[in-house]
C-alpha cells in the first residue's frame, strides 16, 4: 500500500520491516473473509448502519441484503475448517498477543521518532487502522465461529487481556466469553 508523501510527488511506501507484517495481516484478513465466511462492507447505506444497533445477527443479515445465497452448509464446513486450523495450531492467542504488540509498537516513542519524518503520520494512521481492523475481523469471526465456552477457553486470562488491549478493545475480546 502507498502513502502519499506531503510533497504530493512521490509515494512514501511504508519501512520494508513493516510491510511483512502488513502483507500477513491483509492474507489474514482475506482468509477470515473469504473462508471463514465473515462479510465485511466498507460503504454501508444508512439501512445497514442503523442495523448495526441491532446486534450481531442484525448485523449479519442487514449485510448480506443483496448478495446471493451461497452453499450454507460449505460455508459452515469452511469455517469450522479455518476454526479447527486456528485452534489446533494454538494461533489465536498468538494472533492477539502480535496485534497487541503491534499497536503498542505504533504508539511508541521509538516509533516516533524512527518515522516521523514526511509521511510518518500517514504511516501510523495506515499500520493501526489495518490493525484495528484485523483485530475486529478476527474478534468476530471467533464470535460466530465458536460457541460462548469455546469462545472462552480461547481468552488467555482476563488480567492478561487487559494488559494486552485498551479497555474498550479488552472489553469487545472477552464480550462473547461472559456468561450470559
Amino acid at each position: 500500500a502507498e502513502i502519499s508523501g506531503s510533497t504530493g510527488d512521490a509515494p512514501v511506501l511504508p519501512s520494508a520491516e513493516y510491510r511483512g507484517e502488513s502483507l500477513i495481516r491483509v492474507i489474514f484478513e482475506s482468509l477470515v473473509e473469504h473462508v471463514g465466511g465473515l462479510q465485511t462492507v466498507s460503504d454501508m447505506t444508512q439501512e445497514q448502519l442503523v442495523c448495526l444497533a441491532g446486534g450481531p445477527r442484525l448485523k449479519t443479515e442487514s449485510v448480506s441484503i443483496g448478495k446471493k445465497n451461497d452453499d450454507a452448509f460449505r460455508k459452515d464446513r469452511a469455517r469450522q475448517a479455518l476454526l479447527n486450523a486456528l485452534i489446533n495450531q494454538n494461533l489465536v492467542p498468538v494472533l492477539w498477543n502480535s496485534l497487541s504488540q503491534q499497536r503498542h509498537h505504533f504508539l511508541s516513542e521509538e516509533f516516533s521518532e524512527r518515522h516521523g519524518a514526511i509521511g510518518g503520520l500517514k504511516l501510523l494512521g495506515l499500520l493501526f487502522d489495518g490493525n484495528h481492523e484485523c483485530f475486529l475481523k478476527l474478534t468476530e469471526f471467533l464470535c460466530q465461529a465458536c460457541s460462548r465456552d469455546k469462545y472462552a477457553a480461547l481468552l488467555p486470562p482476563l488480567q492478561q487481556v487487559f494488559s494486552m488491549f485498551e479497555p474498550s478493545l479488552a472489553f469487545l475480546a472477552i464480550r462473547h466469553g461472559l456468561p450470559p
